[in-house]
């Protein structure tokens, strides 16, 4: 191993692994870390990412994407070709660069020469009403956010800072309530579907236009089990995992093509993504989608606007094989969302269970990942015990 980063940027041009770690973690996690990783086979000029979402606890015996440079150059020079960035722009970042989504920012700019001026340098924590005023002072161009941070910015009511061109959503689904309103005020939004196996962006929309439109450099197919099967020069390289304690490289792809959890279907070079493997269950004999259920939950969210967090989990049942519960930071108000909710699912759909989660003072939320996505493992394992 070459270099092991903790908080900072890679030099795209230079020889050599770099592993991107989130700074967050137990020095002792870390440390074990670093040991692992410098017994890692020699793989040339690449990129180590942790998968996103994996949690502290068990974040040794997760997969890392060991990515080449050249890879990530390839993904930034199409998404640079999509919004036609060049050296007279400023990027916002806000996102960590131990994910793919906020070092996919320094890699397009590297290639456009265009500025980044970094959120998270000067205030760490993120924050809608500081992000606006840190665009507007720095005049910023580009920005990416993940859909919980556009969700703060219009709950806020924020309109969106005149200089600022294109704003990029990925991590996670944004539903279409929330989407129309940040529209409404003012944000240009290009919506995405990328992942970190990618380089980034797989699909991207037109701004003001949530329909996915696959980039060029990208090809994409559905195998008989509807997941997306996806050639490009941007893929990742193979996995490092953790096996005896030794880092193993493995190369997943098959004949240079990575089959994804990811299904939907495409029509033409427009991507419709319908969820992952993951997100589909069984309660009783009815089949449920997580992902639309969660969306009717946030958008339940955004009409009542609560002063707290609230996710939907799916649990184990002994009856009926699984069952929705929700949990949040709130013991009382809670019942207004629950009770909203219930009136637009189906009877199988409903939440059966509330579970209060305290959190920090202030407005506390649940446990979540870096881009906001709600750690289910974790809370599943919490609640069960």
């Amino acid at each position: 191993m070459e270099k092991i980063i903790i908080n900072g940027i890679t030099d795209w041009e230079a020889p050599g692994t770099e592993a991107f770690i989130n700074p967050r973690l137990p020095s002792h996690d870390q440390e074990m870390m670093f040991d692992l990783l410098n017994h890692v086979p020699d793989l040339g000029s690449h990129i180590l990412l942790m998968t996103s979402g994996s949690s502290v606890k068990n974040s040794l015996g997760h997969k890392w994407v060991a990515i080449s440079k050249q890879s990530m150059l390839v993904s930034a020079t199409a998404v640079n070709a999509t919004i036609q960035s060049d050296s007279s722009d400023i990027w916002i970042n806000v996102l960590p660069v131990f994910h793919v989504g906020g070092l996919a920012i320094y890699a397009r700019s590297h290639l456009s020469k265009a500025r980044v001026v970094d959120f998270t340098a000067e205030y760490g924590k993120w924050d809608c009403l500081k992000f606006y005023e840190f665009v507007l002072e720095n005049s910023g161009t580009l920005t990416s956010l993940v859909p919980a941070q556009i969700h703060d910015i219009v709950a806020a009511g924020l309109r969106s800072p005149p200089g600022l061109r294109a704003v990029f959503v990925g991590g996670s689904f944004m539903n279409e309530l929330l989407y129309r309103r940040a529209i409404d005020l003012g944000w240009k939004l290009a919506v995405t579907y990328g992942m970190t196996e990618c380089s980034s962006q797989v699909a991207t929309s037109h701004l003001c236009n949530d329909a996915l439109e696959i980039l060029p450099h990208m090809e994409v197919s559905v195998s008989c089990d509807g997941r997306f099967r996806i050639s490009s020069q941007s893929l990742f390289s193979g996995y490092i995992i953790q096996e005896n304690g030794k880092a193993k490289f493995i190369d997943p792809k098959t004949d240079g093509a990575f089959l994804s959890d990811d299904i939907g279907h495409v029509e033409g070079r427009r991507l419709f993504v319908k969820g992952r493997i993951g997100d589909f269950f069984k309660i009783g004999a009815e089949s449920i989608n997580l992902r639309r259920l969660e969306s009717i939950l946030s958008e339940v969210m955004l009409r009542i606007r609560p002063a707290f967090d609230a996710a939907i989990i799916v649990m184990p049942d002994a009856r009926l094989g699984h069952a929705i519960h929700m949990a949040s930071t709130d013991e009382t108000g809670a019942k207004e969302i629950i009770k909203a909710y219930n009136e637009r699912v189906l009877p199988f759909e409903k939440i059966r269970e509330h579970h209060f989660i305290p959190g920090p003072p202030g407005l506390p939320v649940l446990p979540r990942s870096p881009l906001g996505k709600i750690k289910m493992g974790e809370l599943v394992e919490k609640l069960s015990r």
